[in-house]
């Protein structure tokens, strides 16, 4: 028994850019985590969304995570510094957080979240 191959069966190999006719979709599970947290929070349970929101945080909050500043902006190749880019710091909300007192603040703070942590990945415009 063999693998029949499939390689190349939809793909459109006349036009001017050629590629494959089957559209794959790719979401992140931090998207699916903010919104779980949306759903939530429209549903009354407050802390279950800022649990959700916090788990998010709390990946983007890792140490290997996180971009540093060149060494020397002129020559990028020099390596990189101990120095965070962003000039912020990412935490979780604490318990009894005001972000989560109410359930027009959490949405505000679930849509502040999805804006960071879904930027310049297309969904701003859908949001």
């Amino acid at each position: 028994m063999y693998w029949q191959s499939t390689k190349d069966t939809y793909s459109d190999r006349i036009s001017w850019a050629p590629g494959s006719a089957i559209n794959i979709n790719v979401i992140r599970f931090a998207d699916v985590l903010l919104l779980a947290a949306e759903a939530e929070a429209q549903a009354g349970s407050l802390t279950k969304a800022q649990d959700y929101v916090n788990m998010v945080r709390a990946r983007a909050a890792k140490p290997e995570t996180i971009v540093y500043k060149y060494v020397n902006d002129a020559t990028p190749l020099a390596g990189f510094s101990t120095t965070p880019a962003a000039n912020y710091v990412v935490a979780t909300y604490p318990v009894g957080s005001a972000a989560f007192s109410s359930k027009e603040n959490a949405l505000a703070a679930i849509y502040f979240e999805r804006k960071i942590e879904l930027a310049m990945e297309g969904h701003r415009y859908f949001d």
